[in-house]
């Protein structure tokens, strides 16, 4: 995602109001782009791949955009591994039909 003036900040050392402002699917810095359009840039490349098994790494906000139909709000984990599965009637829209599986990486407060 691209935060635009935004960029390089570090999460943890903004303000609560800001973080809530940059956790809004709305949010789009100036010069950056929303959640909305890296779900439609995603969904575009995700539509580009074969019918098939692939292989494909993510930052986490980027696979959440478009998990968020199957009620996954948050962002998995560092480190995660997400099964889905496309419309094979439809692969040419990128959406994904079913969340298969998540395994979610464990978290351990020296990784913070």
């Amino acid at each position: 995602m691209n935060f635009g003036d935004k960029e390089g900040l570090h999460f943890d050392g903004l303000l609560d109001s800001e973080k809530a402002e940059i956790n809004s699917p709305d949010f789009k810095a100036q010069g950056g782009e929303s959640y909305h359009d890296v779900r439609a840039r995603t969904e575009e490349f995700f539509g580009t791949l074969d019918i098939g098994n692939h292989l494909v790494f993510t930052h986490g906000a980027t696979i959440t955009t478009s998990l968020q139909d199957h009620g996954i709000e948050t962002m998995p984990t560092n480190g995660s591994i997400i099964g889905v599965t496309f419309d094979e009637k439809e692969p040419q829209d990128g959406r994904i039909k079913s969340l298969d599986f998540m395994w979610e990486f464990p978290v351990v407060e020296e990784d913070i």
